[in-house]
Formats: structure tokens, sequence, C-alpha cells
């Protein structure tokens, strides 16, 4: 339930706008919700219901207004009216009252080191004003009383968002919005300040200096004073006619990195990215570091998080991946290099670095994979030192332990985002079929710990593998997913029944898929019902041997291996193994090589098995 009072006083779920009841049920909410958490004393309920003359029973009319309210409210756990002492407490989060969010939004903005982030977080704090508070609920009297300081706080908000806009060069678009609020408060000097630099930016000087001259009569004759000295200075610069009111052109930022562009959408991680954007853009957290296990989804989020950063970044995002660097004294100059800095000397880099930052303003650096590399820690703490405007989100797998650090724990998904993933991946690899088990499919996300990663691996073996047999090649191992990882370049080894061969990265992919069908098939037929004989050893490698391009032939004819093109011969031994080709055949010819049964690659075995 979400509590409304910068307004009529309104409860919200969702869409839903639940009955409060009578006024004065209302405003004792209203009350206590201001007070969210603490206790209200009944006598101070009864002093804001009734302010002159309390009725003989208005201790017990208090007590049944919250009785009807504990019922209105009964239907939310996280929302409700507890007797403490002398008097009543609503115990809520104080999120769920728009108070309590603007007060709390409005703290945030001026904590914003840049106009663009602190207008934005204004104006989301002022758009929760619907009208005065407690517009339907409490006399003028009380209003001023209950909520005076909060009216305050809420002009001064529009006078910080009306300086922003302004030193953004927007005067032109802000012009009849301050126009209306200075008139509904023409004793305010900082609004009328305001509306006269507008004017005299957008080239209507004459109405600026009649400004200045009606509130200069208006102060003398309801306050009896003068004007500041901030609006007498303003008004002298506008008739000097003072180029240093004109607007500053905003000074181009640097791109930065192009933070890379993601191909997939980003499932389950909406409330991670935006906590983790407040806490960069708000100036929370400087150096912010996002740890969990490998395949958890770090550099993803921090992606994801980077991207939305950008638009508040002054001077742009920086991409340093330090994924291939193994060495801590290499980082400053990866970090150089991304910069666009050439020197690589000890004291002539740090120089550089120090003169490149030490100007900018929210430059964000995104700092990928510096968990083999704890070492540099020093080296990012003396980057942080020398400037100011710089923040740094990274990515390890431990906590960098360093002054000032951040700490943002990635955990996996919860197990609807994983089905979600689960699912769109699939689909995204071409799976025939549409609405997989949900009961399986948790099966298969618990199977790989929900981890993102292990997830789009699975996935992707949708294609060949119904989720039912993929669920229960991972109940026994992992190794199907292996095919997901990186190309290697040189010859791969693969073990099927007991013979061992060496093929090349494309030939191994073949062959791998081919053995994956096989043992599948198999499986599936036992589950069917049918009988099948017993798999014999050589089946497997004569099908990863066609399936790397080699030509079978008949048993009975002495060679049942033979490799396609000019490849050397092989021999079948009396007892059914398979041997290596002669050596004056050419055996480092052709595109794999075939080792005896049970021998390691490198060894040769004398004698009869």
């Amino acid at each position: 339930m979400e509590l409304l009072l910068l307004g009529p006083v309104r409860a919200r779920v969702g869409d839903t706008v639940v009955n409060l009841g009578p006024r004065q049920q209302r405003l004792v909410l209203a009350v206590l919700a201001w007070d969210v958490n603490r206790v209200v004393p009944l006598q101070r309920l009864v002093e804001w219901l009734w302010p002159a003359d309390p009725p003989r029973r208005a201790t017990h009319a208090v007590h049944v207004l919250v009785s009807n309210l504990r019922s209105i409210l009964a239907g939310d756990p996280d929302m409700t009216i507890s007797t403490d002492g002398v008097g009543y407490a609503l115990r809520a989060d104080p999120r769920q009252i728009d108070v309590h969010r603007f007060v709390d939004g409005v703290a945030k903005a001026r904590a914003a080191t840049d106009d663009q982030t602190r207008v934005t977080r204004l104006d989301q704090a002022l758009l929760l004003w619907t009208g005065p508070a407690l517009a339907d609920t409490a006399s003028s009297e009380v209003r001023e009383r209950l909520c005076g300081g909060l009216e305050q706080t809420r002009l001064t908000a529009m006078e910080d968002r009306f300086d922003g806009i302004l030193r953004l060069g927007g005067h032109q678009q802000v012009l009849g919005e301050l126009t209306s609020v200075a008139d509904a408060h023409p004793t305010r000097e900082r609004l009328i300040g305001q509306l006269m630099l507008a004017l005299h930016r957008s080239g209507q000087t004459s109405r600026a200096l009649d400004a200045a001259q009606r509130t200069r009569a208006l102060l003398a004759e309801e306050l009896g004073i003068d004007p500041g000295a901030e609006l007498r200075r303003l008004e002298l610069a506008i008739l000097r006619d003072d180029r240093a009111l004109d607007p500053v052109a905003p000074r181009r930022a640097d791109p930065g990195t192009p933070v890379p562009a993601q191909r997939t959408r980003l499932v389950g991680r909406d409330h991670d990215v935006a906590e983790i954007v407040d806490r960069l853009t708000t100036g929370d957290a400087r150096l912010l570091t996002l740890t969990g296990p490998g395949g958890v989804g770090k550099t993803r989020l921090a992606t994801e998080a980077a991207r939305q950063c950008a638009q508040h970044v002054a001077d742009g995002v920086v991409v340093v991946s330090l994924a291939p660097v193994d060495d801590p004294n290499l980082v400053l100059p990866t970090i150089a290099s991304s910069l666009a800095i050439r020197e690589t000397d000890g004291a002539q880099l740090r120089t550089a670095l120090r003169a490149r930052l030490r100007d900018r303003k929210l430059l964000l650096l995104l700092i990928d994979n510096v968990e083999h590399l704890v070492d540099a820690g020093p080296d990012i703490a003396w980057l942080l030192d020398v400037a100011p405007g710089l923040t740094v989100l990274a990515t390890s797998r431990a906590p960098l332990r360093l002054t000032g650090e951040h700490v943002w724990s990635v955990t996996p998904l919860d197990s609807r985002s994983a089905a979600e993933l689960f699912d769109e991946r699939a689909r995204q690899a071409g799976s025939a079929r549409v609405g997989h088990d949900p009961a399986v499919v948790d099966a298969i996300c618990r199977c790989v710990d929900r981890l993102p990663l292990g997830i789009e691996l699975a996935a992707a073996r949708t294609r060949l593998l119904p989720p039912a047999a993929l669920l229960h090649q991972l109940e026994r191992s992992h190794d199907l997913l292996g095919g997901g990882g990186p190309r290697r370049t040189g010859p791969t080894p693969v073990a099927a029944g007991g013979d061992r061969l060496e093929l090349r990265p494309t030939d191994c992919r073949r062959a791998v898929d081919a053995v994956c069908r096989i043992g599948v098939r198999r499986r599936l037929d036992r589950a069917g019902g049918g009988r099948r004989r017993p798999p014999r050893p050589d089946d497997r490698v004569a099908a990863a041997r066609r399936a790397a391009g080699c030509q079978h032939d008949r048993p009975h004819h002495g060679h049942p291996f033979r490799p396609a093109g000019n490849g050397p011969g092989l021999r079948r031994r009396p007892s059914g193994g398979v041997r290596r080709p002669d050596r004056g055949q050419g055996a480092a010819r052709g595109p794999h090589r075939v080792l005896r049964r049970g021998s390691p690659p490198g060894r040769r075995r004398s004698g009869p098995r």
C-alpha cells in the first residue's frame, strides 16, 4: 500500500484507490504517516483533530478512529498501527509514503555533483506533489503548523532546480514556469533574481529591470527593507550588460571509450542496475566493486550500469578490460592506453594521468576483471586521490580492500528470473519446442546454481537436446556445457570408448556433437522400451572419426578406419584395439592421430594386451 499526502490524502494499492473514511480518520492516518515509525502521543492527536475545543470524549473518539484504520490496513502486513505506551505508531517502510520519498529525493539531488543529475532528481521529487499537502483533510491553520517546513523545502527545491536549468543554458524553456512561480511568491528574492537573469538572457532586459523595481517597492511597502546585496549586484550587472551573465557554453564532453553494445537483454537485474546507478550518480560511492563467483554476471551488470550512467557523466565513460593483463605493474599503463595517453615511463605516466584526470568532472572508469590483479589496488587508490571527479566501477571476485570502497555482491538469479532467462535464450538458440516444462526448466537452472552463464550455455543446447534429456545429462556431468567456451587453437584430445584421438578444433566440434547424439539416442531408445545391442567401444570412435572427415570401410578388409585424403592408413590389432600408423607412413600427417586403447599420448606399449 502507498500513502499519498502531498495533495489530497489517499491510499493506493497498485492502481486501486483505497477508501480511508471520513476527514478526521484521514487526518489521524496522515499525522501518523508524517512521523512514520515514531510514537505519536494520544494527546497530540487530539490537539491536531480539535485545535480549539476538543470534546469531552475526544480520547475515546481517537481510539475508534485508530481501530477503523487498522481494519482498513489489515490487508497489508507491511503497514500496521501499533500501540506504544501512551500513543500510536505507524510501522511501515518510509518509501511507501510520498512525503518521505520527496525528502529523500531532494537530499539525493543536493548530493549530486552535476547539474543534469540534480535537475533530473529534483524533477522526480517535485512531481510527487499534486496540490497543497493534506489539501482535503486539514484546515489551513493545521496545514501551516504541520506542513509549513515541508512547503519551504518544496520552494527551495524549486529554486535549486531553476538554478540548475539556468546553468545548463535552459533560460528559454524555464521562463514561463519561473514567471508564474515568482508571481506567486513576490518577496522571495532568489526567485526574483532567477527571473531577472532568465529575462535578460532572453533579450528582455527592460522587463528584468522592471521586476527589480517592483520587488524593491514591494519589500519597502510590506516589510520596510531594501533588497539584499545579491539582488542589487544582479541589477547593476544587468544595467552594465556584464558579459559574465551570459550563459556558459557547455564544455564538450569527452565520450571516452564507448560502452560495448549488448546483443541480448539483461534479465532479472533491474533492481541491481537501479541501485548501482543511484550510488554512482549521487556521489555516494567513488569506488564501487561488484563481487561474486565466476559466471554470475558481474561484467554484464557493470556494463549495463555504465551505459545508463553515461547520460549523467559529463566526461564520458572509459572502459578498461584487464582480462588479458597478468602483471599488476601493467594496470596503470593499460588505463593510460584507454585514455589515449602515450607515455609509458613510470614517472611520466603518472604525471600524464594526473594532468589528464585532474580537471575531469564525473569521469566513470569501468575496470573489468580485477580479481587476478589485487596487488594493483594502490594504483587505483592513487587515481582516486589525484582525480577528485573520478568514479571507478570495478568487477572482481573479491573486494579490493581499499579505503572508501563500496562492495556490491552480485548473487545468482532467483527462480523466476532464471526460468525467464532460460526460455528467452532457448528461443534465441532456435529451440523447436515452445513452452518448456517449468519443473524441468527449474531443475536445469538449479543444476547450474542459477548462474546466468550456466543457464545460457544450457539453453543453447536445447537446439539439439530436449530439456528432459538435457537435465539427465547435467545431473551426471556438466561437461556438456563446455562447448560454449572459447575455441581451442591446437589439437584437442578426445576420449571415446577407451580410445584417444587428437583432433583439430573444427574436427573436434563435429566429433563431440556426434558422440553426444549417439549417447542421447541410446538413452532415449532405452527409455522408450526398445531393445538394442550393447554399445561397442568402437561405435563412438567411428562416429567421431566420421564427423572429423574419415572414411569407414568394412571390418573384414583389414582397414576399418581410413582417413580421408592422403593421411596414413591404420591397422587394427587382432585383439580389436586400434594401433598407430607405422612410423614409415608419415604419422605426423593427417588431420588427427589415433592412439592405442588405454595408452596416454606420447607412450607406446609393447606386447599383446
